[in-house]
């Protein structure tokens, strides 16, 4: 019974997830590590490290769903999302060293196909899966089969986006400091709120924003230094 066990590893940019899963898809043990990132090599020990505590129970196979773009026809990981993680044959480095079968796909691929199998898509014949963790990424099951497109080669039909918004200080746009009085009884000049043309923004849009609503409560405000209506 116990060599019917395989273990799947879901690879991600934050932590390595493993998990012990026997013939009728039941988790029957986990186990999550930090994912290290300084080199290709710390992270391949790593992956080991995950696995190791599970195989000890004896294993008949290990699946890998990696964020990467997989040669189908020699099983090596080209390049990866957020992780050290190119060119190498994955499923080869950890046959070796597990004595096991292993099968690796591309990790969204294998997110929506496990849904379609065994969680909410049970029963449908298309899905589409989106996967939010450290990125951003997607995988499709059409007319009752795992779709990878055109291109057999790569995983063509994973849905892939890196983690963005994040404005660095290169990055961040330039704003130009406000010009102080001249003398202490001149006042600060208000940025205008005329009707005319506006000006290229050069600052992010939730900034425009407040400003365009500081604007309007201008306009719509009572002036405080009105003259009293004559008698």
């Amino acid at each position: 019974m116990e060599a019917q066990r395989v273990i799947g590893v879901d690879l991600g940019g934050t932590k390595i997830l493993a998990g012990s899963i026997d013939g009728e898809g039941r988790v029957l043990d986990r186990r999550e590590v930090p994912t290290p990132t300084g080199s290709q090599a710390e992270l391949l020990e790593g992956i080991a490290a995950a696995i190791e505590p599970l195989a000890e129970a004896g294993v008949a196979a290990l699946g890998f769903g990696i964020p990467s773009v997989i040669d189908r026809r020699t099983g090596r990981a080209l390049g990866s999302t957020n992780i050290p993680l190119e060119d190498v044959a994955l499923g080869q480095v950890m046959s070796e060293r597990f004595g096991v079968p292993v099968a690796i796909e591309n990790d969204a691929n294998v997110a929506a196909l496990a849904e379609w199998r065994l969680g909410a898509g049970r029963g449908a014949d298309d899905l589409i899966m989106l996967t939010l963790g450290t990125g951003v990424g997607g995988g499709l099951v059409l007319d009752g089969a795992l779709y990878r497109g055109w291109a057999t080669r790569r995983a063509a039909g994973s849905i892939s986006r890196r983690p963005a918004g994040v404005i660095s200080k290169r990055s961040r746009p330039e704003t130009q400091p406000i010009e102080r009085p001249r003398s202490s009884g001149e006042k600060a000049r208000r940025p205008s709120c005329s009707s005319a043309a506006p000006r290229k923004a050069t600052r992010p849009r939730s900034r425009l924003s407040r400003g365009s609503a500081t604007c309007s409560a201008r306009r719509s405000a009572p002036s405080s230094t009105s003259p009293a209506p004559s008698s």
